[in-house]
């Protein structure tokens, strides 16, 4: 497993207060960045999320630069995570393909470690936000 920080992905203050949000496939994440500004990500479409709280996460080892960019979003290369979910994907349905385009994302949230496969994120917009309705 390799962490890439995901270009021009926005950072996370050191204590970024998440909340998540989880429903009809999609997951809206709101923290802190590193301003103190509280900023939305949503990830879509989502197939798959897990929290773990950092006493029980194996931190994986960051390179130089990764630390630089250290707290932000990483794509989990080559992720066995993504491949269990293909094979139980297959097991289910033969022919669909939509894992083709998922990637694994995780973001290092201080005391909680969040983890999402989806096809890709995006910073919400002011313009854009809704409500988030509890699911």
């Amino acid at each position: 497993m390799e962490l890439v920080p995901v270009p021009n992905a926005p950072r996370f203050h050191e204590t970024p207060l998440p909340s998540f949000f989880l429903g009809s496939g999609r997951l809206l994440v709101e923290l802190d960045d590193e301003n103190e500004r509280r900023l939305r990500l949503l990830f879509e479409p989502c197939q798959a999320v897990r929290v773990t709280t950092c006493d029980c996460f194996d931190m994986p080892d960051l390179d130089e630069d990764a630390l630089a960019t250290f707290p932000t979003i990483f794509e989990v290369v080559g992720s066995t995570w993504i491949d269990d979910l293909r094979k139980t994907l297959r097991k289910v349905d033969k022919t669909a393909d939509f894992l083709a385009m998922a990637k694994h994302y995780y973001l290092p949230l201080q005391d909680d470690q969040l983890e999402v496969v989806s096809w890709g994120f995006r910073v919400q917009e002011e313009s854009d936000q809704e409500t988030p309705r509890a699911t």
